[in-house]
């Protein structure tokens, strides 16, 4: 049962390191409900760039970076490969 279990974690692992860049420069910006207010980046799929906004602290997604040279290292070139 153990053995099982451990093949399951690993599959999941392996599945989760497959999802790539192009999944999270896809997701939607999320804000978060908390109450800070930090300045990050993220990529805006329908303007096809980064973008600054403030996330709230929690609550939000993997589309949050930094700072935009991070965004368009991660973001950008999925996006053009995608074009073509």
């Amino acid at each position: 049962m153990t053995k099982l279990a451990l093949l399951a974690l690993m599959l999941f692992c392996v599945a989760s390191l497959s999802q790539g860049k192009e999944d999270i420069c896809s997701l939607p910006i999320r804000v978060g409900i908390c109450r800070f207010r930090i300045s990050v980046w993220g990529f805006d799929p329908n303007k096809g760039q980064c973008v600054n906004f403030l996330y709230s602290g929690c609550m939000g997604n993997a589309n949050r970076f930094v700072d935009r040279r991070a965004c368009e290292r991660a973001c950008l070139k999925s996006s053009s490969s995608n074009k073509h």
